[in-house]
């Protein structure tokens, strides 16, 4: 995990939109009164998933167009508006946010969120892939108000609140841990709002029936498109049609599970003396230098160095 341990809680509007772009993604922000703004950040990462602890004065923040265009990036955003309000553009829809409220949009359509006044959000950042919902259903819950006072939401809303305030302390394998059991908590929020708003979505539950089969096979050396396909009675052209449309293929999905799985246990305290080869086994991988190369050009370091860093920390 890396954090900002040296948070800075009094920003002037030119550091705070520095901090923005470098800490997020590339966004335009404005604000009324540039030169009397105050903000602070903090924030927190794990690999490719972010949290984040934001509080400013009015402004605005614009994911244009052209940004889009210039920098492709296909994360969700969930935010909780903590002290405050806003408001939420995207799709089409514009939604206004008062404290306790939650929402959710997608960095690679354009947005904004305007804050008419001081505010506090908490906000986690994570890729669309690790969520077991096809991206174009997804859509339709962006930019609306999210509940967080039944359900799943009255679980998410205190836990990703704690969460995005006390990163800092936590080290690489909790970050990890806590992020993944959010996004878990997330998928089924957002599956718990979907059935309100689009009930009868069968190629999405078809999807996320697919996404569980490959999570509980997914220790199986030969799972392939041909045996999931079989197993929900379609065909492999129609298995690959439903990735085609969400940007990805079957063999990525299963890869990108196996290194997750890979990953987490491998800087879990409690397994450091499994050797790597029985992890890397126990997820599909059977040629040890094989899984080593996915694994270095997907996390960027080798698994016997990240075992190694773990056990320093």
């Amino acid at each position: 995990m890396a954090t900002d341990p040296d948070r800075d809680t009094d920003q002037t509007f030119a550091e705070f939109c520095a901090t923005v772009r470098h800490s997020i993604i590339t966004c335009d922000v404005s604000a009324p009164e540039p030169d009397s703004f105050r903000g602070s950040f903090g924030a927190g990462f794990s690999r490719d998933v972010h949290l984040l602890d934001i509080a400013a004065d009015t402004h605005a923040v614009h994911r244009t167009n052209s940004l889009v265009k210039k920098s492709p990036q296909a994360f969700l955003k969930f935010s909780i508006v903590e002290e405050g309000s806003a408001l939420i553009v995207q799709d089409g829809r514009e939604t206004a946010l008062n404290q306790g409220d939650m929402t959710v949009y997608d960095t690679n359509r354009p947005y904004t969120l305007a804050y008419d006044g001081p505010a506090r959000m908490s906000i986690i950042m994570f890729p669309k892939e690790q969520l077991d919902i096809p991206a174009n259903v997804i859509a339709n819950l962006t930019a609306r108000k999210l509940s967080s006072s039944r359900g799943t939401g009255a679980i998410i809303r205190p836990f990703i609140s704690s969460l995005a305030e006390n990163v800092h302390s936590l080290d690489d394998f909790q970050t990890r841990r806590m992020t993944r059991s959010a996004i878990d908590l997330l998928g089924t929020l957002f599956d718990e709002e979907l059935t309100r708003i689009v009930p009868n979505d069968e190629e999405a539950h078809l999807l996320n029936a697919i996404y569980g089969y490959i999570d509980d096979h997914i220790g199986d050396p030969g799972l392939n498109p041909a045996q999931i396909a079989a197993a929900h009675f379609i065909s492999v052209r129609s298995l690959h049609s439903l990735f085609t449309q969400q940007q990805t293929t079957v063999s990525t999905l299963i890869r990108t599970r196996r290194l997750q799985n890979c990953h987490d246990d491998i800087v879990n305290p409690l397994l450091a003396d499994r050797p790597l080869n029985t992890i890397a086994s126990g997820y599909g991988f059977l040629d040890p230098a094989h899984f080593s190369r996915l694994f270095r050009n997907y996390f960027g370091i080798s698994p016997s160095e990240m075992r190694r860093r773990q056990n320093q920390a």
